[in-house]
């Protein structure tokens, strides 16, 4: 006898023989629904973007000009195409509270009313501010002014002076370039809403990146790659890539799988965490107040390059590496503490003060060391890093920082 039950998953077939019974599944490559959810962000570059005489009725310009290739996007259109190519899971768009207002909150929700319900109601705004990571953050940073600046009585401030006073420590203010704030924001939603909300897979996609289906986003290769690394990043195919050696991934377009805790761990304590403290430590280490805008825009790019140190912490926590410096295997706290210095010392000369990088034998390891000629032709080693990365995801073929600046 064969019964059989149909699940989202596939089918599941249970064959009873005599006084056996065998159950056999049956898989046909499609998620569950509700299992991934597509992100897009739109954060706008400063107060004057939404205050000024040229700011949108919308949480976000109803057309947009790409800066580089000129090219003309009507950004509703987009959010609506990928949401009709992927109608098994929410679109969640997210915005910065702080740069917007209510009545663009309601004009952008209204925008969106025309279209099929089934669209409408997998179509939904949140507020970066919103999220847990975010507001701990902020209770962290009123706790630090408290510490730091004892002749204030911070309880008694207004919520416009207390803003004020936490300008110039708060990752998030317009006074830091966009792509830090739109970086941060992005890692910190995903490990959130992966927390939180009981997904499997959270997309994210800049706005230049072209809506895919569900069958583009987890081919075969990716869900391979997904498996093993629980992340992968947009293949970067700009002439820049040399800048960071082979860390040729962008964070224009990622997929994280929640089910791989150490993946989870490893943007919190390094992504998220390092560039935190990175604004914290740029302000308390100026003794005057009122920082100079070009050292907020010193820490740009900074989010983006702790990405490879992310990989880095992330293939410690797998064992796939170890760190030893006086011949003592390192632990977490002294790797995460050294992480900036390992990664500058390993492909150069192993045996310097601050210890060295041990390869284990873990099969597959992604970690290898090779020999490559150097500039006069002399042979060395070096470490070469696998990145798990994604072909095929369509955007301008240009270097740009960020899609909404």
């Amino acid at each position: 006898m064969i019964m059989v039950y149909s699940l989202n998953i596939g089918l599941i077939c249970i064959m009873i023989n005599m006084s056996k019974i065998w159950i056999l599944l049956l898989f046909f490559g499609e998620l569950c629904a509700h299992e991934y959810s597509v992100n897009l962000m739109w954060i706008y570059k400063d107060k004057q973007e939404y205050e000024g005489p040229e700011r949108s009725t919308y949480l976000f310009p109803a057309r947009y000009t790409h800066p580089s290739t000129k090219e003309t996007m009507d950004l509703r259109r987009h959010i609506e195409m990928w949401a009709q190519k992927n109608p098994r899971a929410d679109l969640v768009v997210w915005y910065d509270g702080r740069l917007s207002t209510p009545n663009q909150l309601k004009a952008t929700i209204e925008l969106f009313a025309s279209l099929e319900a089934s669209l409408t109601a997998r179509i939904k705004f949140r507020d970066i501010r919103s999220l847990p990571t975010v507001q701990k953050i902020r209770e962290e940073q009123i706790n630090k002014l408290k510490e730091w600046f004892k002749h204030i009585d911070i309880d008694q401030l207004s919520e416009d002076e207390l803003e004020t006073e936490l300008s110039e420590i708060c990752p998030f203010h317009w006074n830091r370039k966009v792509y830090f704030r739109a970086d941060l924001a992005r890692m910190i939603a995903a490990v959130d809403q992966l927390e939180s909300l009981r997904l499997r897979y959270f997309v994210y996609a800049d706005f230049d990146i072209t809506p895919m289906t569900e069958e583009q986003i987890f081919d075969r290769e990716t869900r391979e790659k997904l498996d093993r690394f629980g992340v992968i990043l947009k293949e970067k195919n700009c002439g820049d890539s040399a800048i960071y050696g082979n860390f040729r991934a962008e964070n224009s377009f990622f997929v994280i799988d929640g089910q791989h805790e150490n993946v989870i761990k490893s943007i919190r304590e390094v992504v998220i965490a390092k560039n935190v403290q990175a604004t914290a430590e740029l302000y308390r280490n100026n003794s005057c107040r009122g920082i100079p805008t070009w050292m907020h825009k010193e820490l740009g790019q900074t989010v983006y390059s702790s990405l490879q140190q992310m990989f880095t912490y992330l293939y410690y926590l797998e064992g796939y590496i170890q760190f030893i410096k006086d011949g003592q295997e390192q632990g977490s706290t002294d790797v995460l503490n050294n992480l900036k210095l390992f990664i500058e010392t390993m492909s150069r000369d192993e045996s310097r003060h601050m210890g060295r990088l041990l390869i284990t034998s873990k099969a597959s390891n992604p970690v290898t060391i090779e020999t490559e000629a150097d500039y006069f032709g002399s042979p060395q080693q070096v470490v070469k890093w696998f990145y798990p990365t994604k072909y095929g995801v369509v955007a301008p073929n240009i270097c740009m920082d960020y899609g909404n600046q």
